[in-house]
């Protein structure tokens, strides 16, 4: 029987809007975000900063499905 796959959940120290905040993620989505931020030529930080908004309180986990 296979072991079940460990979701290696992170907190990291970001700045989001201006504030310093952290965030929790899971390596993968850490891994997206970064891989988007470079295709787009800017910050991890600041494309976290454009997609908070647009969740309205809910995870960006959850908002981004």
């Amino acid at each position: 029987m296979d072991a079940p796959m460990k979701s290696l959940v992170v907190k990291h120290s970001t700045a989001v809007a201006g504030h310093r905040t952290s965030v929790s993620l899971e390596d993968a989505f850490r891994k997206v975000v970064r891989e988007i931020a470079i295709e787009r030529y800017i910050a991890p930080s600041d494309l976290i900063g454009e997609i908070d908004p647009g969740c309205g309180g809910v995870a960006m986990t959850m908002c981004c499905s």
